[in-house]
């Protein structure tokens, strides 16, 4: 992360859910395209509950 820079978490979720779709769709291991597949619901459902946060404080 460069310096002075503005983080946006919400940002970094939906790249990193990207990045690990294509990792999945590479994937040959049937474990390891379900290990994924779970990481990838969690990152959604913390996206979600950061929407459902934010549109509460508006």
């Amino acid at each position: 992360m460069k310096r002075g820079r503005q983080t946006n978490p919400r940002e970094y979720i939906e790249i990193r859910i990207e990045q690990l779709l294509e990792d999945r769709k590479k994937e040959k291991d049937s474990f390891n395209r379900q290990w994924l597949w779970r990481v990838i619901s969690e990152l959604k459902y913390v996206a979600t509950m950061m929407d459902k946060d934010r549109a509460g404080k508006d």
